[in-house]
């Protein structure tokens, strides 16, 4: 079912996602290009991207364009997510749950902030994750687990690296120079995640947004008139969401028996 999921993302009249980026586009008269997956040996695909086939007429269409597809994106796997929740009636997977390993809810910020609020695997004696299975992992639901996937495939989209959109959005944002640096930048610091902390991810989409996305987009036809206040704040609020899902949560950023280790049935 995830599979299924994520591999329709490819299928423009069935995704939101899809849909909102390309009424963006047809708004500004920017063509875009077919969608084509990002392969993953585990879930099928990452995703899909698209090339710009036009000109861009100015700044906000390259902002834009980028941002209907990110915020489309993150309020559709939310809706996913919850809904599924809701639907199950309960929070330990349902009948025919998929097994995830714990670290996937406690490795970052924001969904240990997400189980501090909800305590989605806490019983009434405050054992942390008390369904989860030793050598198995924490039954979930699989849509909502496609919904929470989809978050964190969407903040890796917004890392300001080459044509990613979030290297689209540094370009509207700062301008060619400022997103070149902070598209080395964050090829080095995916790099350095592979290399250091041994991150199979980081190699993976280090390689990918690097060689594959690497470069900057096609230049705006205007690139004077300024984006004014209301893009930026936007732009920070998507760069917040994209930290705070990506970023590793080793120091321990809440202070909550959520963030130790998992307590599995059967273990002690």
């Amino acid at each position: 079912m995830l599979l299924i999921s994520a591999c329709s993302w490819t299928n423009p009249a069935d995704d939101p996602w899809q849909i909102a980026t390309r009424l963006t586009a047809a708004r500004y008269g920017v063509k875009l290009s077919p969608s084509f997956l990002v392969p993953s040996n585990w879930t099928g695909c990452l995703g899909v991207m698209n090339n710009y086939e036009s000109l861009l007429p100015n700044k906000k269409a390259l902002f834009d364009i980028p941002v209907a597809r990110a915020a489309s994106a993150y309020l559709t796997s939310v809706a996913l997510a919850v809904s599924a929740f809701v639907s199950d009636g309960s929070l330990n997977g349902g009948k025919n749950a998929l097994f995830v390993r714990p670290e996937f809810f406690y490795n970052n910020p924001l969904l240990s902030f997400v189980q501090a609020v909800i305590g989605p695997y806490a019983d009434e004696l405050g054992n942390v994750l008390p369904n989860a299975v030793e050598g198995v992992g924490v039954p979930v639901d699989p849509l909502a687990f496609a919904g929470l996937l989809g978050i964190v495939v969407t903040s890796l989209n917004l890392l300001p690296c080459g044509r990613l959109e979030g290297g689209r959005i540094a370009q509207a944002l700062f301008g060619r120079g400022a997103a070149a640096v902070l598209s080395f930048a964050t090829s080095v610091a995916l790099g350095a995640g592979a290399i250091i902390g041994g991150s199979v991810l980081c190699l993976a989409w280090g390689l990918f947004a690097t060689f594959v996305r690497g470069g900057e987009e096609i230049p705006a036809q205007d690139e004077i008139t300024p984006l004014g206040s209301e893009r930026y704040a936007w732009g920070l609020v998507l760069a917040v969401v994209c930290l705070l899902t990506l970023f590793p949560n080793g120091g321990g950023t809440y202070s909550s028996a959520f963030l130790g280790a998992p307590f599995f049935r059967g273990g002690i």
